[in-house]
């Protein structure tokens, strides 16, 4: 069986010291509660899909917005996906078709559904995206 080196996966070595960038991780996670708040969305964290849709299966929400300035849509599930860099469950295949099935369930039920990854966090990529959907 032929094994992929981490950096062959990663050949800049982004993924070094992983245990400690769950500290900052966490302070990109707080600044961006920080930034929702402070602009006035109501969120709510980890919420089961069948919380707010009509299905058994056990998906949750990192993020889920719920905002009158979101026009045409339910609200908003944003997630955080980690580990790409490492080949995380997000990469690899049974994981990779969950989050398919997770995010077409979302959007079929009339949710907007955003991804992004920490590195995106750390750049507020969100900010552009929710600036433009509140708009809309």
């Amino acid at each position: 069986m032929y094994r992929i080196s981490k950096e062959r996966l990663d050949p800049l070595n982004r993924s070094k010291g992983m245990a400690k960038n769950s500290v900052q991780n966490q302070a990109l996670l707080s600044e961006l509660e920080q930034w929702l708040t402070d602009n006035g969305l109501t969120y709510a964290k980890e919420q089961t899909f069948s919380q707010f849709m009509p299905t058994k299966r056990r998906f949750r929400a990192d993020y889920l917005i719920r905002d009158s300035r979101i026009a045409n849509y339910k609200g908003i599930i944003l997630e955080v996906n980690g580990g790409h860099w490492t080949f995380g469950r997000h990469n690899r295949g049974k994981g990779y078709e969950n989050d398919l099935i997770k995010s077409n369930m979302a959007q079929v039920n009339g949710y907007i559904f955003l991804q992004y990854t920490y590195g995106q966090l750390k750049e507020r990529l969100y900010i552009a995206d929710l600036k433009e959907l509140m708009q809309a």
